[in-house]
């Protein structure tokens, strides 16, 4: 996740389709312990009309595992349940 100072913390998926950030989210918890979490950033290629990641995306990418994805913009972003 990009913070205001421009520090990041967790995987950088910025600019991605959704397929790819999803991908990218299952690699990180792969090498993750379970009920180990992070957060990051992701953003499209696509226009602003693209989708977005949602719980339920997470959720199955990420069954085990707290994941807080926000979008690069900032003005969207979705945790599994």
């Amino acid at each position: 996740m990009r913070l205001s100072d421009g520090s990041v913390t967790g995987p950088d998926f910025s600019l991605a389709p959704i397929s790819a950030v999803l991908a990218r989210v299952r690699e990180q918890v792969t090498k993750s312990k379970p009920a180990s979490g992070f957060a990051a950033a992701a953003g499209t290629k696509a226009s602003s009309r693209a989708p977005l990641h949602t719980a339920d995306d997470l959720d199955t990418v990420a069954p085990n595992n707290p994941v807080w994805l926000m979008n690069t913009r900032g003005h969207y972003g979705a945790a599994n349940s």
